[in-house]
Formats: C-alpha cells, sequence, structure tokens
C-alpha cells in the first residue's frame, strides 16, 4: 500500500498513517500484518482551480488561459492529467465542456458580439476531479 485515498477518516492531506491488513476467504481470516512502517500517504483531487483569465477578446474570438497547479498541496500529490474548461455557450448554463487536456489556454471562436459567456476550470489527477473555479462571465 502507497497511497490512501479513501475511507472514514479525517485526516490532512499528506498525513502518514501506518496499516495493517488481513484477508478474508472461503477458509477464514487470515492473522493481521505485522505494521507497514514505512506508512501510507493520505492523498486527495487537486484543489478549486482560479478563476480563468481573458487573454484577449473581439466580435467573435475569447482568449482563455488559467494558472496551473504546481505544488504538492494543489496538486494532491499526483501529476494533472487534465484541466477542463466548460462554458455556457451564450445560453446561462455552464455545462458544455470546451476544452480538456493540458495544456493552460484555449481560443474560442464564432461566438456572437454582444453576448455574455461563462466560464469555469477544474483540475483532474489520478485520485479525480478537484473543485471548479468561480465562474468568470466574458
Amino acid at each position: 500500500m502507497a497511497d490512501l485515498t479513501s475511507g472514514s477518516f479525517n485526516l490532512p492531506f499528506d498525513t502518514l498513517v501506518e496499516v495493517r491488513v488481513s484477508a478474508t476467504n472461503s477458509q477464514g481470516t487470515s492473522t493481521v500484518s505485522s505494521v507497514n512502517t514505512s506508512g501510507a500517504r493520505t492523498r486527495r483531487a487537486p484543489t478549486a482551480m482560479a478563476v480563468p483569465v481573458k487573454v484577449s477578446a473581439d466580435e467573435t474570438q475569447i482568449s482563455l488561459s488559467w494558472t496551473a497547479l504546481i505544488s504538492n498541496a494543489d496538486t494532491g500529490n499526483s501529476a494533472i492529467t487534465a484541466y477542463q474548461l466548460y462554458w455556457d455557450n451564450g445560453s446561462g448554463t455552464t455545462s458544455l465542456l470546451l476544452y480538456s487536456g493540458t495544456g493552460t489556454t484555449t481560443s474560442v471562436t464564432g461566438l456572437t458580439s454582444g453576448t455574455n459567456y461563462k466560464f469555469k476550470v477544474r483540475a483532474q489527477n489520478v485520485y479525480g476531479f478537484g473543485s471548479y473555479s468561480s465562474e468568470v462571465t466574458i
């Protein structure tokens, strides 16, 4: 056991946990192992992202960027496997996936002048998705 990712514990991120295990099958339950003195560390999905930022915009296009998560505390001590940018395409409901990848910029084209568009972003690692950023309206 290397990473502790879920359970009924309330431990802070990266807490060292020493564990013992046993196995159960049709013959019964084994004896409990000795303590894993190297321990396991609590892990989690990434933290919430900062709001996406408008890089540029014109009548029919918006370019956006967001800050990559870098510190172990923010990434959940796991590499970020994707950032997902959602938007509302002018409909008012921010639920459409616009971008999914490891980059931190994208452009949206074919927009209608004078329409407000909302955007939010979240990060993913091997433990799951982090919380969405707050929405930004552009």
